[in-house]
């Protein structure tokens, strides 16, 4: 390794993970301003960062069976939500073909790496994107390639990502029958209006077919729901409860309180024609967000610690929550959160195609981290997470933590609550309740991996 990412190494490992999270999502710091200035957390140069992905799968996972996740991601779609702000295509055959290639590629680059040899993952997750808009073929030759590659728990959740109106029984029978057993259906809303408005190309009558379909041959189902769409009424989300409590056997319901992003239609039509102000947004959101906790309850689900999932009681949990597992990402955009470091591939489709045949892994940024910074990291996405729904928050952090690493986190939560404090990424109000600020709201959208779609 060269003396010069060896002299931005020692600075990065002085750093407490509060601080390192802030350089990587400004891409500089006083601290720091000798390092590589970018437009967005690239302390590192491409180059440099391709090396240190290449270096931290070469260290043995030290935590080999314990919350493990595979995460792929599928950057394509039939169409373009007007509320999605994520880096996705149309689906073009040939273009995903491409994909898939490059895909391969790094799989073959990473497979017979010491941290993946070594590693029994108990989550797969295709993400997206809609992954349920490839052609059986193309989903056929996609999960052939992972499943042979990698090894896995052999009580292992495999979420496939889908969306109603891509989602045939055709496909349905071939995710069973290559070893899928859970999918994440993107329903959003029961209500047909609103579905038109947001541009969705299903209807409800389709996601129910669906949901069915999914359920009568023996594969859980997710429900990914939606709120705060701004013509949807307080009504409008009690009526989509009342139809999730008469599906049976639905394990759990993702409930998404829709933040307005920039640059995406949904934000040009608030801030343009309706004048609302995110502050305003935000303050509906809460508002909402204690409607849907309220109803949800009522009809048998559990909050779990993080504030947007939902669990029948009699229902198993769902393996891939950001803050509880050690993440390995392929594809474009995929973020990579491992004890020793962290990564994210490139999120133009065309950037990852060519700087993974160019130096072997497509990677965007990443850092190498010290084991205290990783404990760090794993209590701070915890604070944002659990503070925001559980006023037990830091008892729930140190089981979590104990759990994770087999040691206390206690004098650890103090220290990173500090931190984040000195930074302005949260304050206390008059009831002692931690406050998620604006600036970290900012940084968190710099932010690509790890980060909670959460109010």
């Amino acid at each position: 390794m060269d003396t010069t990412l060896n002299h931005k190494q020692k600075l990065y490992m002085d750093m407490s993970y509060a601080d390192y999270f802030n350089v990587k999502a400004r891409g500089l710091s006083k601290k720091v301003e000798n390092l590589v200035q970018c437009d967005n957390f690239c302390a590192y140069d491409i180059d440099e960062s391709n090396l240190i992905r290449r270096e931290i799968l070469q260290f043995k996972n030290q935590y080999p069976n314990t919350h493990n996740v595979l995460y792929i991601n599928i950057p394509f779609c039939a169409t373009r939500c007007g509320y999605c702000p994520y880096f996705v295509e149309i689906y073009n055959k040939s273009r995903f073909c491409e994909y898939l290639d490059a895909l391969e590629l790094e799989i073959d680059r990473i497979k017979d790496t010491p941290y993946v040899k070594s590693t029994e993952f108990e989550c797969l997750y295709f993400g997206g994107g809609t992954p349920s808009m490839l052609s059986p073929s193309e989903i056929k030759r996609l999960l052939t390639k992972v499943f042979s590659s990698f090894s896995f728990t052999s009580d292992g959740e495999f979420t496939f990502e889908s969306n109603p109106a891509t989602l045939t029984e055709q496909k349905i029978l071939m995710l069973k029958e290559i070893g899928i057993n859970r999918v994440s259906l993107g329903i959003q809303t029961f209500n047909d209006r609103i579905l038109k408005e947001m541009d969705c190309a299903h209807n409800s009558d389709k996601a129910r077919l669906v949901i069915n379909q999914l359920l009568n041959i023996g594969i859980s189902v997710n429900a990914d729901m939606m709120f705060g769409y701004q013509s949807q009424s307080e009504d409008d989300i009690v009526r989509d409860i009342m139809e999730l409590k008469s599906i049976e056997n639905l394990n759990q319901v993702t409930y998404f309180p829709l933040r307005i992003i920039d640059n995406t239609e949904l934000e040009k039509y608030n801030y343009g024609k309706e004048k609302i102000t995110i502050e305003q947004h935000n303050k509906k959101l809460l508002k909402l967000d204690k409607l849907v906790d309220t109803n949800m309850t009522n009809i048998g689900y559990i909050r779990e610690e993080s504030p947007i999932f939902y669990f029948n009681k009699n229902s198993h949990k769902h393996r891939y929550i950001s803050t509880s597992a050690r993440v390995l990402g392929l594809g474009a955009g995929g973020g990579t959160l491992i004890d020793y470091g962290e990564s994210i591939n490139h999120s133009d489709i065309e950037e990852y195609i060519s700087n993974l045949k160019k130096n072997g892994y497509g990677t965007k940024s990443a850092a190498f981290l010290t084991k205290e910074q990783a404990f760090e990291r794993h209590i701070l996405y915890s604070i944002v997470y659990l503070n925001r729904s559980l006023s037990d928050f830091k008892d729930v952090i140190n089981s979590n933590f104990k759990d994770y690493y087999n040691v206390s986190a206690e004098d650890r939560i103090e220290k990173v609550i500090s931190d984040m404090k000195k930074l302005k990424f949260i304050y206390e109000d008059d009831n002692g309740k931690l406050i998620i600020t604006k600036r970290m709201w900012n940084v968190l959208g710099q932010i690509q991996i790890g980060v909670p779609s959460i109010i």
